[in-house]
């Protein structure tokens, strides 16, 4: 009778480990597909924003046929976004079928940023203050403008989202004298202590609801794409300054 009870409780207790198994990793599942949600909801935001510089720029060119230089210039920005919404498209489509490899170019770094500052401060909002700066010289750095662009979107975003709203965001990218580039996202935010900044560039991992958890792991993988670094300084009550250090284009 006591070797039945035993074997009893071993195939219950069998039962319950596999059935908390079984809920941990449905849990589990639930979570990955709301992150891939939000994924896709950020993209369909990205394409949104793209579509709408086109369609503002071509309503005021009709508006403003008789002044062909002021109709250039806005026709430069109506195809520029094209090319970000058709450079995107073709790495989703990549990824996709299992084939997104980069296409890494020579490009001149502080330009993209530029050329990146209205979309910057829009992820701000009125309570951040935010500072963008470039260099003065160029910045030739090998690169894929897609994902470079997604990299700095996506640490601005943090760092936004770091300050709850309220606070002090600075984006800075700078020349070294010792060759190559350095990019840095620096935030007036609570900080991380170092266990946390040890876990923060794993894909889906956040302390913030309703957070997708992948600005951090999408800026790792820009800088190593690149053939450069990713460093995370920060301390609890200290704020956080996340920076790539990229090598020289040559």
């Amino acid at each position: 009778a006591a070797a039945a009870a035993r074997e009893e409780a071993r195939t219950a207790y069998a039962a319950a480990r596999k059935a908390g198994e079984d809920a941990e990793a449905e849990l589990a599942g639930g979570r990955r597909m709301e992150n891939v949600g939000r994924l896709t909801g950020g993209l369909a935001h990205d394409f949104n924003a793209l579509l709408g510089v086109m369609t503002g720029a071509l309503d005021m060119m009709l508006r403003q046929a008789d002044d062909p230089a002021r109709v250039r210039r806005i026709g430069q920005a109506a195809l520029a976004a094209g090319q970000r919404g058709e450079l995107l498209t073709r790495r989703l489509t990549a990824f996709s079928q299992g084939d997104d490899e980069p296409v890494l170019r020579v490009l001149d770094a502080g330009v993209l940023l530029r050329g990146m500052e209205s979309r910057l401060r829009a992820l701000g909002g009125p309570g951040v203050d935010l500072m963008i700066e470039g260099p003065a010289d160029a910045a030739p750095v090998r690169l894929d403008p897609v994902a470079f662009e997604g990299a700095v979107q996506s640490l601005t975003r943090n760092a936004v989202e770091a300050v709850a709203g309220r606070g002090s965001v600075a984006v800075r990218l700078e020349t070294m004298l010792e060759g190559g580039v350095r990019l840095s996202v620096r935030d007036s935010g609570p900080g991380m202590d170092r266990d946390l900044a040890a876990r923060a560039v794993e894909p889906f991992f956040t302390t913030r609801e309703g957070a997708a958890g992948l600005g951090l792991s999408q800026a790792y993988a820009f800088a190593r794409q690149c053939g450069g670094v990713l460093s995370i300084d920060s301390a609890p009550g200290e704020g956080a300054e996340i920076s790539i250090t990229l090598p020289n284009a040559s």
